[in-house]
């Protein structure tokens, strides 16, 4: 059966997540909340690390069901990085990867 949990909105907006929910979602002080808008309007509560988590399988699917390999979407993001590595900063990204291993 659900339960419903309350909180108030307290100045500047800031809430206090009700200990049972901290609990669900494994929160600790310091965790980063992430309040998901879904398509039908509705707010999921998640930490970033589950919601980011979320959005990455989400996306591994869609990928999938266009026939798309996750080998090619990382080759297809290289040479993205590369593209606006060279247009915003002028820098050859291979040239610079060279460079920075060369540092280490």
């Amino acid at each position: 059966m659900a339960s419903v949990e309350t909180t108030k909105l307290g100045d500047k907006g800031t809430i206090v997540l009700p200990q049972a929910v901290r609990e669900l979602l494994g929160a600790k002080k310091g965790s980063v909340i992430a309040f998901v808008i879904t398509d039908d309007e509705r707010v999921e509560v998640r930490t970033l690390e589950a919601a980011t988590i979320a959005a990455l399988d989400e996306i591994g699917a869609a990928l999938k069901e266009k026939g798309i390999t996750p080998e090619q979407w990382m080759k297809e993001g290289r040479a993205i990085r590369r593209k606006l590595i060279k247009e915003m900063y002028d820098i050859d990204a291979d040239i610079a990867a060279t460079d920075a291993k060369t540092l280490h």
